[in-house]
């Protein structure tokens, strides 16, 4: 298991996942946990990690939420704030001495599937908002560098 970075794998970090079974995810989902142990990416502190930044194709993500790692299966964002805010975000897939502006939303509503299969709505704002935006736009093959909001 490696880390995916823009410059060597451009093609794949920018191809859109499409859903996949909940089997699978949780499969995904135990290898995200597990990369979050190794050493090149324990060590940048991640605040997210999607499955196609380590080589995987289902739509799946961890992010840290409330300072517990939640998972995030077949991501939907259902509704947003129509105000936004300007923020400064860092990835592990993008050279790690920058950072980047974007555009996010202030709130966000997010349906995903938990890891026993149920279909679950949440609100996320703030940071947290911005850290699941960032790793939506992950699935769907975008970074932040390209500036956030993508409409």
């Amino acid at each position: 298991m490696r880390l995916r970075y823009y410059k060597k794998d451009k093609a794949f970090l920018t191809k859109p996942l499409e859903e996949v079974g909940i089997a699978e995810a949780n499969l995904v989902a135990y290898q995200l946990r597990k990369a979050l142990l190794v050493k090149t990416i324990s060590l940048k502190n991640p605040v997210g990690l999607a499955s196609n930044q380590i080589g995987l194709t289902a739509p799946v993500f961890i992010a840290l939420i409330n300072n517990k790692w939640e998972t995030f299966i077949n991501p939907r964002l259902e509704k947003k704030s129509k105000e936004t805010i300007n923020y400064r975000e860092g990835c592990l897939s993008l050279p790690s001495n920058r950072t980047y502006f974007t555009k996010r939303y202030k709130w966000v509503v997010v349906s995903y599937l938990k890891e026993n299969g149920k279909r679950t709505n949440q609100k996320f704002e703030g940071h947290e908002s911005v850290i699941v935006q960032h790793e939506i736009d992950h699935l769907n093959g975008k970074l932040c560098k390209e500036g956030g909001i993508n409409e």
